[in-house]
């Protein structure tokens, strides 16, 4: 029995293209960029760690199975993103060989995960009263989503894997700004990195191939694939190797790619290079701030959102926090297309309705909030989540949200005083801009920072402003007067 689409019409084949990219992309990397740097310059020790990391991905020791799992970050999730189509890497004796792109439905049966019967969170359940491997990236350390989905292949195949690789269309669209437009003759169409969006979506949606009646992503994804194959393969240049590396790992540091291993050996170095997505353990002050966006419609990239946070540390070392998070959908009701399940008119993007979750630390209390009639807290060591909904429509007014807590981190305020406060980036989550101010006690003064943009507001305040695309350690020490 087929999964059931009751409710669930998803475009495929932005997302089939977007994996296969993303794939010739992570192969293209450890295959010939590790391969060629290593061969002619001394490596330095990441590249001998993305050497192992290619010995093991290609079955250099022992054959490896990856499952590939491509996150729609337009549909925003915990994890990355709704999870559309995957694909299997096999590695035996140092090579690869990637299996077809499929549509996630064809393996992904309901009848399965009824029998599983993993209850989704309570927001969810008008989607879909059982956790799938579609829906399998709903918690924001990503290891574990990766463990839930290499249960849920299996359930629903037999197989096992031994690992998960999740991509972004952020990665799809960093390869078009390398290689350039790709006009694909049979589609009439120029595909860039700034319209594969709206073009391929809509090729799905109501393009020659689904009015033929074939699965949309059968020629338009091999076109495209094949393009993007063939000019990444035809690099030669020891530079724009090394510069493809590089790109690898902004995207890895942005989490648009991510990886996991059931090798621990192997998932230590993922950890150590920071590719991991995992929630990370500190004894700093917390923040992260998330979107799941169940609405299911691809309105995330267009949501602007900014962050005003607030820290005032007392004379006796305790601290509180008032946070605002501002919310605004930029984009008009956009991309009309008609409906393949309901044959009805419907918008790709319309009113955003996601459910938040602010991250901050396990002890932190929570004193009041406005902006929302209700906030849930829940507790997943080593973090609290605080939860909200959020609906904004199309080009509508702004939500703002204020949060007010203490935070358990206890500063020494004495000679001097050090703040650190760590800032994680959603797994496939989309920059925003932040705006931090430190209120100290009388009688200190900035003496060192982690940012060159700290600027003090006055005698007990210092402001930094930063976009956050990646984990960062906003750091500050102060001196006595």
């Amino acid at each position: 029995m087929k999964p059931s689409l009751k409710n669930r019409p998803r475009p495929t084949l932005l997302q089939a293209m977007a994996i296969a990219a993303g794939m010739i992309f992570v192969a293209f990397l450890i295959v010939f960029v590790v391969n060629k740097v290593i061969s002619t310059t001394i490596p330095t020790p990441k590249e001998l760690q993305y050497s192992h990391l290619y010995e093991y991905f290609s079955g250099k020791t022992k054959p490896t199975k990856t499952l590939i799992v491509f996150a729609n970050n337009a549909e925003q999730r915990f994890g990355g993103g709704f999870l559309g189509s995957y694909a299997i890497l096999q590695g035996n004796n140092g090579k690869f060989n990637l299996s077809d792109v499929n549509n996630i439905y064809n393996i992904d049966y309901d009848t399965v995960n009824a029998k599983l019967g993993i209850p989704v969170p309570e927001y969810m359940k008008y989607l879909a009263p059982y956790l799938s491997l579609r829906d399998s990236g709903l918690v924001h350390n990503w290891p574990t989503n990766a463990q839930e989905a290499m249960k849920f292949y299996n359930a629903d195949t037999g197989d096992n894997v031994d690992a998960v690789i999740e991509v972004t269309p952020q990665v799809l669209r960093e390869l078009l700004k390398e290689t350039g437009p790709v006009t694909l003759k049979d589609y009439n169409l120029t595909i860039t990195d700034e319209n594969f969006l709206e073009k391929v979506q809509l090729e799905v949606e109501a393009g020659k191939d689904k009015i033929a009646g074939k699965d949309p992503k059968a020629g338009i994804l091999t076109g495209l694939a094949q393009v993007l194959m063939q000019r990444l393969a035809a690099q030669q240049n020891i530079q724009t190797l090394a510069h493809y590396s590089n790109l690898f790992t902004k995207l890895a540091n942005e989490k648009h790619i991510l990886l996991y291993s059931n090798d621990p050996t192997v998932q230590a170095q993922i950890e150590e290079l920071g590719f991991s997505g995992s929630i990370k353990k500190t004894d700093y002050n917390y923040f992260q701030i998330t979107e799941a966006n169940f609405g299911a419609d691809k309105s995330s990239p267009f949501i602007e959102q900014k962050v005003n946070y607030d820290q005032t540390i007392l004379l006796d070392g305790t601290s509180s926090v008032v946070v605002d998070i501002s919310r605004r959908h930029t984009k008009p009701q956009s991309f009309p297309y008609t409906n393949p399940y309901t044959n009805k008119p419907d918008w790709l993007i319309k009113s955003n309705i996601s459910y938040m979750q602010v991250l901050v630390p396990y002890d932190s209390q929570l004193k009041s909030f406005s902006g929302v009639d209700k906030i849930t807290t829940s507790y997943e060591k080593p973090i609290q989540q605080l939860s909200y909904i959020s609906l904004l429509g199309p080009l509508g007014p702004p939500q703002t949200v204020r949060l007010n807590y203490s935070v358990p981190q206890h500063y020494d305020v004495g000679r001097n005083i050090t703040v650190n406060l760590l800032v994680q980036k959603q797994s496939g989550g989309w920059p925003y801009g932040l705006v931090y101010r430190l209120h100290t006690p009388a009688g200190y003064h900035l003496v060192a920072s982690s940012d060159n943009h700290t600027a003090a507001i006055d005698a007990n305040t210092t402001e930094l402003r930063a976009t956050i695309n990646t984990d960062a350690i906003l750091s500050f020490v102060y001196e006595k007067d």
